[in-house]
């Protein structure tokens, strides 16, 4: 008999869904866990459609997007609504119940479920851990880090007291979860990773280079959008035809956005292209790029990084601890909002032209889907 995995995807909402990194992660491990056998639920709402691949094998739970202007109402609301499972949740069990990220909308469902004795096990994963110190975060409103800081505690007090594995995307967020009170042993280190074959499959028709760089983030000035804007008319200083490509989607309006670049004097030098679902279409714009702009001012792992690597295209981003820790000398570092010395570093890319740095084998998706089967899928007790 199949065993059954339900993953919470409670972010994708809104008419355009800024799908993050932790929500890109189970769908790309969701495709080896179907070959292995699993039967694949997934809780999310109905614009989950255009990020499931093969819809025809997985099995939807839905509930009602969001169209929401102001972000944090959106998260907010977000939340009370997964008080509310779907009725087609009530007659269902499973082996497995997945919470994708450690929001209050992915983490209340499986706490839920599990409460109702619905599922044998139950995962949280865990991406990054805010300090108590939340007016030190740059570049965003204190009260949103406060309203973040909260949130996110709460979510790791239901995780840590229900839940029956943590797994932490990297060795310093397991470190943090152990520092607030959760069980060592029920905290595992895991991480992200890439499609290698794929990647692979894509970038052997890539020619050309159409971008000398990209910005491939959401669209927040946590990401470091508005670097972005400030490191590439520095850049355009010294390169007058340097071109930059910007996508994807976020709570910035494109518009707004586009007023900057005008502003900047930068119409004919940036490129904006939007948000990009389709798997193909965005290592094909990130293979035809010189270099990835990375000026986030908040990350842990990153799965662009590796796609980029993966791709063949060099990176350029602020010296995070976190993304030190994962990607060292793959990399290249910059004191964060020294946008200076980031456009030195993308001029120095553009004219030497280095040579991409490979990814080992085991950082593809189906190494990591493996190494969380061998612990979920064990039976409980």
């Amino acid at each position: 008999m199949k065993q059954k995995i339900l993953i919470i995807l409670n972010g994708i909402f809104g008419d355009t869904p800024h799908i993050s990194g932790g929500d890109v992660r189970p769908l790309e491990m969701m495709r080896y866990w179907h070959k292995k056998g699993f039967e694949i639920h997934i809780l999310s709402s109905e614009k989950i459609d255009r990020y499931v691949e093969n819809s025809t094998s997985v099995i939807l739970h839905l509930q009602p997007s969001l169209s929401l202007s102001n972000t944090k109402w959106q998260y907010i609301v977000r939340a009370i609504q997964s008080l509310w499972l779907p009725s087609s949740l009530k007659k269902e069990s499973f082996d497995v119940v997945y919470s994708s990220n450690d929001t209050l909308f992915d983490v209340i469902p499986g706490w839920l479920l599990k409460l109702q004795g619905k599922t044998a096990r139950w995962v949280v994963v865990s991406h990054w851990i805010p300090d108590w110190t939340f007016w030190n975060r740059q570049n965003t409103h204190w009260f949103s880090s406060l309203l973040f800081l909260f949130s996110n505690r709460l979510s790791i007090w239901l995780a840590s007291a229900g839940a029956d594995i943590l797994f932490a995307v990297s060795p310093s967020t397991k470190k943090k979860l152990t520092h607030l009170g959760v069980d060592t042993h029920k905290v595992i280190t895991t991480r992200c990773g890439v499609d290698m074959y794929r990647i692979r499959q894509v970038v052997k028709t890539v020619k050309n280079k159409k971008y000398d760089a990209i910005f491939m983030k959401r669209l927040e000035s946590e990401k470091g959008i508005w670097d972005t804007i400030t490191i590439w008319k520095q850049v355009v200083t010294k390169k007058t035809d340097a071109v930059l490509c910007i996508a994807g989607a976020g709570s910035i309006p494109i518009d707004e956005l586009q007023t900057k670049i005008s502003q900047a004097g930068l119409d004919k030098n940036i490129e904006i292209v939007g948000l990009i679902t389709d798997f193909s279409k965005k290592i094909n714009v990130l293979a035809q790029s010189h270099v990835l702009i990375h000026p986030s001012y908040q990350e842990n792992w990153s799965m662009v990084i590796g796609e980029a690597l993966a791709s063949g295209t060099p990176v350029v981003a602020y010296d995070l601890p976190e993304l030190k820790e994962i990607w060292r000398n793959k990399i290249i570092f910059i004191p964060s909002g020294h946008t200076e010395k980031a456009a030195k570093a993308v001029l120095n890319i553009l004219k030497n032209k280095p040579d991409s740095l490979s990814l080992p084998e085991d950082w593809d998706w189906k190494y990591i889907a493996q190494n969380e089967m061998n612990y979920f899928s064990t039976p409980a007790g």
